[in-house]
């Protein structure tokens, strides 16, 4: 069950802390009964970066082979061997 406090308990910033730390997932701040903010822990937003960052990473491979399947894409060794030559690199 997520942890819900109401905005006035902010003041209180040692106590705030206390009860993110304990709580099991984010805490929910609500102002006049609705939900405003949620708080969590360094490491569980890290964790949500992280599941944001690879959810962006399979989305760009589902389009890249999306690509792929249409006929749009270009052979690495092709694209290497045109850049080499767009930049004067040698093998």
């Amino acid at each position: 069950m997520p942890v819900t406090v109401p905005i006035r308990d902010l003041k209180d910033t040692s106590k705030i802390t206390q009860t993110v730390r304990e709580a099991d997932g984010p805490v929910i701040v609500t102002k006049n009964g609705y939900s405003e903010m949620v708080i969590v822990t360094p490491e569980e937003y890290d964790e949500l970066e992280r599941a944001r960052t690879m959810q962006q990473i399979y989305h760009a491979i589902g389009e890249a082979e999306a690509r792929m399947n249409r006929g749009e894409g270009i052979d690495g060794e092709e694209l290497m061997a045109k850049l080499r030559e767009k930049y004067g690199l040698s093998d």
